[in-house]
């Protein structure tokens, strides 16, 4: 399988169409950390959160469900250690099922 080139990410403009991955909705690790309080980022109740999830297994998941994705070198802005290779990546997903595939900004 060849690899993709990353692909650079380009200011916003508002006549990006839905499936441009600059429109797509956009998944830190942060918001579904069951170990993170509401005021640290977490977005969802404890009960639906997983205990300090990584970028690769939001990946590994959202593939497996046919969504597309993008993965983008970036770090949430409420995560206190920004140097911290465990809280890095941001995902971007393509609201539509059956998109699959995978974009990699780094």
């Amino acid at each position: 399988m060849a690899q993709q080139q990353p692909q650079q990410a380009r200011p916003w403009n508002p006549d990006f169409k839905h499936s441009d991955r600059e429109r797509w909705i956009c998944i830190y690790p942060a918001y579904i950390n069951s170990r993170k309080t509401v005021t640290e980022g977490r977005r969802l109740p404890k009960d639906k959160c997983v205990e300090n999830p990584t970028y690769n297994e939001i990946k590994d998941v959202l593939l497996a469900s046919g969504f597309g994705i993008g993965i983008e070198n970036k770090v949430y802005p409420r995560e206190l250690d920004h140097r911290d290779p465990k809280v890095r990546g941001r995902i971007r997903v393509h609201k539509r099922q059956g998109v699959i595939g995978i974009e990699v900004c780094f």
